[in-house]
């Protein structure tokens, strides 16, 4: 999966406009999930559309190369790192923000922790 010449993509689960996520370039392109959150409305054309592209991502997704970025909904989040672990991916490289350093540092998510491993934790 991991291709030599492709930049690695920092994943922001639900993009908000007005945050400046700039910083987590030096990570890698930064690329929006999706433009659609997740509706609570049954049958809603936004969710169908939301699941498309939760798993076009997904597909795409390197875990060698790539990060997420979770922001905004966790229903998004949630749904994207549910995908990740139907293919199998079972580590993934997050991004989260420190306001005491100003910058996004890079943590390892364990996607498959066993309730032993949990309670060692």
């Amino acid at each position: 999966m991991n291709d030599l010449n492709r930049r690695s993509k920092v994943i922001v689960t639900n993009m908000n406009p007005k945050t400046d996520y700039s910083a987590a370039r030096k990570y890698g392109n930064i690329v929006s999930l999706s433009d659609k959150v997740y509706s609570f409305v049954p049958g809603s054309a936004a969710n169908d559309i939301l699941a498309v592209d939760i798993h076009r991502a997904a597909d795409d997704f390197d875990p060698a190369i790539d990060y997420v970025l979770p922001s905004g909904s966790s229903i998004s989040t949630s749904l994207f790192l549910i995908a990740l672990v139907d293919r199998g991916i079972s580590k993934v490289k997050v991004l989260m923000w420190s306001g005491n350093d100003q910058c996004y540092n890079n943590s390892i998510l364990n996607l498959r922790l066993s309730h032993k491993e949990a309670a060692n934790v």
